[in-house]
């Protein structure tokens, strides 16, 4: 089992991985605005979401941004698209942002 680490996604981020392997995207995000990354769509039956976290800043200034730590793992041969969407709660037909990453396995 290996990982795959998303840091700094570029236009169009792919990553080609294992049965097992966990792939991790790690994105800015600032709650404080409303706006948090969330799954729009995960291809079906080869890869799920396993965990969803937030890091805050490594300061103690108030709203200041931290990061979103997506932990996917691979359960079969496939290929697709994870899609992510920053969005208020409230809007989410709405985002500012978009991230699709091309997973094959």
């Amino acid at each position: 089992m290996s990982r795959a680490t998303v840091l700094t996604p570029s236009s169009t981020p792919a990553a080609v991985v294992d049965r097992g392997d966990v792939v991790e995207v790690e994105l800015g995000e600032n709650p404080t605005t409303g706006y948090r990354w969330t799954v729009a769509s995960l291809p079906a039956g080869f890869i799920e979401l396993e965990r969803s976290d937030y890091e805050p800043a490594g300061t103690a200034a108030p709203g200041a941004a931290g990061r979103r730590i997506f932990t996917f793992r691979v359960r079969g041969p496939g290929q697709g698209v994870v899609d992510l969407a920053l969005a208020r709660s409230w809007e989410p037909q709405n985002p500012i942002d978009r991230l699709s990453i091309g997973i094959e396995a």
